[in-house]
């Protein structure tokens, strides 16, 4: 059977130093595509295959919540992997955040729970804890 194909429209949330993130059809999922310009970034690729795919053969339970009619992304984890003309995972698709999420390491510095408004006493901080 031969791999699905799918057309990323455009870059959704940018860009970072080790991949760019493309918009997919549909608006529920995005492309993580990483880097590979330099030999540095295609050695780096190189050992991240193995990773994807462990990844993928074990995957967390409940990555989406459904509340009602909407959904709320608890961890945005590998979904399929982006395979390159030669056979290599170049990347991975991965449900799209919410541009409101708060992101982890925010819980954990009391200026980022500041900045986002976020609650600074340790039971807030425990039942993120519990629930992770």
């Amino acid at each position: 059977m031969p791999p699905e194909s799918v057309i990323a429209t455009e870059l959704a949330d940018g860009e970072g130093a080790m991949a760019k993130v493309y918009a997919l059809p549909g608006d529920t999922e995005v492309l993580k595509r990483f880097r590979d310009e330099t030999p540095e970034e295609a050695a780096r690729l190189a050992g991240l295959g193995p990773k994807i795919e462990a990844m993928l053969a074990r995957p967390p339970q409940m990555q989406i919540h459904v509340q009602g009619n909407r959904r709320f992304v608890q961890i945005a984890w590998p979904q399929r992997a982006v395979i390159d003309r030669k056979g290599g995972i170049v990347g991975f698709t991965m449900a799209r955040i919410s541009p409101d999420a708060v992101p982890m390491t925010a819980i954990f510095s009391k200026r980022n729970r500041e900045a986002r408004g976020l609650r600074h006493d340790l039971t807030f901080r425990t039942y993120v804890a519990l629930h992770l």
